[in-house]
């Protein structure tokens, strides 16, 4: 076992506790790096003493430091938190060569003073300069670089590694060809619009239909389709292949148009391209007006030329040809709101009667008596319940509003109170120029707005008074009367007959 002298083991153990006091008051890790070196130093000492006496040391030479006043721990951390951090300078520590010591006794105490000198300057020199280097913070980020500055004050930037070069690299490539397919969309699509803009047709005319046909509404689309065909076809007659000739008139129709209509097109049917249709109708209330405006429709729209004198035959002209319900529609409206006291018994005649003769007096007769209904509901039911009407529905529309009309509408202008408000009145007139069988049913219904039974025989009396004035001279003589019947314990009821009138009767006087 090695010999340790006993100022060597006193010289360790001060230099121990030295090391350990210094740890205590301020844990600076430039002074355990100082410990770290002198007890590197101690154990080389030791590995060179070998089996005997001689001993190695290592003195740390460190920077010496201005000399400092002895200040006390709370002004020594009070300086420390408002100072800014020096830069430290610090010098590698080197070993001192020490002369190797003789075999001798005496070399031996000389080598263990000189051992125990240094280690009382190294420890004396670090008791004096403890607080040379000061603390540093801890860094907020890992310094990560390879290569330390001494004089750099800021950490260095983390260096990126080969995996996030190459996903970088990646990342922009993909860019790239996102960018460079956004650019060739924008390019075609740039491309495509020019294409439709060379392409669309522009409107000339007034300022809506100057926009372009990509932008042009339906509606307005079809409206201005049917302005040109009406020009082109109807006014100006161009590109025809048909002739329609009727009444006194002609039209250079086109047949695809003309073939809107069922009737127009059966006719067509039978004939060859570029010939010529004579138009003849049996129903008497077409004219050539209505003719011309039923025609005009199947280019254009023609409500606007409907009005009351012209509203049944364009009506009985629209039922004809067909495939034009709006025409029909618009007629029927306009004859309905244009009822008045004057032309109501006109339209009664032109919807028809039951009756066989269109006069007014005309009437079913057997055996020379005429056949009269037994009371005015089924007066009025037989009148509206026609097997046959003229114009299906129309008719019997037609006829619900005349009798609408003539029971109510009209009877509310004149009476009052369930009497007459003056005697002669607009009802008077317009009942004298009814057909006798309506106007028997409508005196004698329960629906008469003349409540009083007297009253209404007299507004009767007067009524076949004036009737009596413009029966026609020719034709059978037929001769109305009323009467104020009795019905036992039913009560009065007024009921009008009529029968042929009885002729003078000459006797032969033979002298």
């Amino acid at each position: 076992m090695p010999y340790i002298s006993t100022e060597i083991l006193v010289g360790a153990v001060l230099l121990i506790a030295v090391v350990i006091a210094t740890n205590l008051y301020l844990p600076d890790p430039s002074l355990a790096s100082s410990e770290s070196i002198a007890k590197s130093t101690k154990k080389k000492a030791r590995k060179k003493g070998g089996g005997g006496r001689e001993t190695r040391g290592a003195v740390v030479e460190l920077e010496e430091a201005p000399f400092k006043e002895n200040k006390t721990r709370g002004d020594e951390m009070y300086l420390r938190e408002n100072r800014s951090a020096p830069i430290a300078h610090s010098e590698e520590a080197t070993p001192l060569s020490l002369p190797e010591r003789d075999e001798s006794g005496p070399g031996d105490d000389q080598t263990a003073e000189s051992f125990v000198g240094v280690s009382e300057d190294t420890s004396r020199q670090a008791e004096e300069n403890w607080n040379v280097v000061p603390r540093k913070k801890k860094p907020d980020s890992l310094d990560i670089s390879s290569r330390h500055h001494p004089l750099s004050t800021s950490l260095a930037l983390p260096v990126a590694t080969k995996g996030q070069k190459k996903n970088a690299k990646k990342a922009q490539v993909k860019k790239a060809q996102r960018e460079a397919e956004e650019a060739d969309r924008l390019k075609r699509l740039a491309m495509h619009k020019k294409e439709l803009e060379s392409t669309s047709v522009v409107y000339s005319g007034d300022a809506e239909s100057s926009k372009m046909a990509t932008e042009i509404d339906p509606v307005f689309h079809a409206v201005d389709l049917a302005r040109g065909i009406f020009n082109v076809g109807y006014l100006n007659q161009e590109w025809s292949d048909l002739h329609l000739t009727f009444f006194s008139s002609g039209l250079k129709g086109h047949r695809l148009i003309l073939s809107r209509s069922p009737y127009l097109s059966h006719l067509m049917s039978t004939a060859s391209p570029g010939s010529a249709i004579h138009l003849s109708f049996a129903d008497t209330n077409i004219t050539e007006e209505s003719v011309h405006i039923a025609l005009q429709h199947l280019y254009a729209p023609s409500l606007n030329l409907i009005h009351p004198n012209n509203a049944r035959a364009v009506l009985a002209t629209a039922f004809l040809f067909g495939g034009m319900p709006e025409v029909i529609h618009r007629s029927y409206l306009v004859i309905r709101d244009s009822l008045d006291a004057s032309n109501v018994a006109n339209l009664v005649h032109w919807l028809g009667s039951p009756s066989e003769s269109s006069v007014m007096y005309g009437s079913k007769t057997t055996n020379g008596q005429a056949a009269s209904t037994k009371d005015g509901e089924n007066g009025i039911s037989l009148w509206l319940d026609d097997s046959f009407p003229q114009y299906r529905e129309w008719t019997v529309r037609l006829k619900h509003n005349v009798l609408d009309y003539l029971l109510r509408v009209l009877p509310e202008q004149v009476v009052q109170e369930g009497k007459l408000a003056s005697p002669d009145s607009s009802l008077l007139i317009a009942y004298s120029h009814l057909p006798y069988d309506l106007f028997k049913s409508l005196v004698e219904s329960s629906e008469f707005p003349i409540a009083s039974h007297q009253d209404r025989f007299a507004f009767a009396k007067k009524v076949i008074a004036q009737r009596k004035k413009m029966a026609p001279s020719s034709g059978p003589q037929m001769e109305e009367n009323v009467v104020l019947a009795f019905r036992g314990g039913e009560g009065m009821e007024v009921h009008i007959t009529r029968r042929p009138k009885k002729g003078r009767t000459f006797f032969k006087v033979e002298g």
